[in-house]
């Protein structure tokens, strides 16, 4: 098959949704479809022109359009940002159109939903069914960041947006089963879940390598430093539990950007753990590996909320793939997965006195976790890599074309 993709995040921009879209493109590659990719230029991280053709070049055709600045964030610095992708990708569409490449199908993926609109009218334009892929329900899930409001004008006009763009698509592909049974009662499209999963080559099967000494563990987090992640929390329950009965030996590591990265290094410093909580900016893909493979324990969070509770945070399975016990503020089938191995300690999002049990627990009985923990990359090869994931897409395509 001809594919287009079409979706606001792709490498070397570092985000989760960024790697999932290429690793996407590249199985398709791999496994003799056409794929051509319309995206943005790197808006997430600080990269350089040699970086981006490396990607690009990986690819048979990347098409990338330049997107407003957020200049600070805030609602319509939101939505200019979001409108600008929209434009400029339909534009590229259309340039794709105008050289007589047609695809035979186009897989957007959202959010932002306005990825969505873009892809509606590039199916039209290319009478081609377009396949939409949900990986957060919008715009619940910025009600629950805190960028709308349940009440406001934006919010109704979200849903809207929302419910059109749904029935506009010949299918729909989600990342987890509480998302699909959420989607079902919004349309008849049909909706298959396509799970984030882990690339095979990153599972590691057995011992993950040192985890530091019980003078040197660390807690690591690796990703976002955002609203939906509520590190805030995460800190003050550190500041809390640190010292406690021995724990002192362990120290903390959030290794990221985002728009909360200096209110919480002055958490940290106002809560006099900023000697135990380390910062550091983000790295590779496979450095970002290679340090989750090294840490005692890793950390996964999502805020309280209905939204979030129907997703799988694609940390999920990149902590599992390397064979360390997490710490997890998450819900739903998230949380499932998790505790199928005994190796990992879960909380209730936004629960501070159950997220400083289990930093006690996770700490306190860390090498009965550490052992089980050999469980959970078995999980990930058993049913959640990109791989299968791929061909269940592929069979998506198959069924709409």
């Amino acid at each position: 098959m001809r594919i287009l993709i079409v979706c606001q995040y792709f490498p070397p921009d570092i985000t989760a949704a960024a790697f999932r879209m290429f690793d996407t493109a590249q199985l398709l590659g791999a496994n003799g479809h056409g794929v051509r990719v319309i995206t943005a230029h790197p808006h997430r991280s600080q990269v350089d022109g040699d970086s981006v053709a490396e990607y690009d070049r990986q690819i048979s055709g990347v098409s990338r359009t330049r997107v407003a600045h957020l200049n600070g964030g805030g609602f319509f610095n939101y939505i200019k940002h979001y409108t600008s992708f929209m434009v400029g990708s339909s534009w590229l569409g259309l340039k794709l159109w105008s050289a007589r490449w047609k695809p035979d199908v186009i897989w957007a993926s959202s959010p932002p939903l306005f990825v969505g609109l873009s892809g509606v009218a590039l199916s039209r334009l290319f009478r081609a069914p377009l396949v939409l892929d949900v990986r957060d329900i919008w715009p619940a899930s910025a009600v629950g960041t805190g960028q709308l409001s349940v009440q406001g004008r934006a919010y109704n006009y979200g849903e809207k947006m929302e419910k059109y763009v749904y029935d506009k698509a010949a299918h729909i592909t989600c990342v987890a089963r509480p998302m699909q049974e959420y989607i079902r009662t919004r349309t008849e499209t049909p909706v298959t879940v396509v799970y984030n999963g882990a690339r095979a080559s990153d599972v590691v099967v057995g011992a993950a390598g040192s985890s530091g000494s019980k003078n040197g563990r660390t807690l690591l987090y690796a990703g976002n430093l955002g609203r939906a992640q509520q590190l805030d929390l995460l800190v003050h329950a550190w500041a809390n539990v640190h010292g406690r009965n021995g724990l002192h030996r362990w120290s903390m590591k959030l290794l990221g950007r985002g728009v909360m990265e200096k209110d919480l290094k002055e958490l940290t410093t106002g809560l006099g753990v900023s000697g135990s909580v380390a910062f550091a900016p983000p790295v590779s893909r496979q450095d970002a590996l290679r340090e989750m493979m090294q840490a005692a324990a890793l950390s996964v969070s999502l805020q309280p909320g209905k939204a979030f509770e129907k997703t799988i945070p694609s940390k999920v399975f990149d902590c599992m793939a390397v064979g360390r016990p997490i710490l997890a503020g998450v819900a739903g089938e998230a949380r499932d997965i998790l505790e199928s191995t005994g190796a990992n300690v879960c909380y209730e999002p936004g629960n501070q006195e159950q997220l400083e049990r289990g930093l006690e627990r996770l700490m306190g009985d860390y090498a009965h976790l550490e052992q089980m923990a050999c469980g959970n990359p078995y999980v990930i090869r058993n049913g959640y890599t990109r791989e299968k994931a791929v061909a269940i897409l592929a069979n998506v395509f198959d069924s709409v074309v």
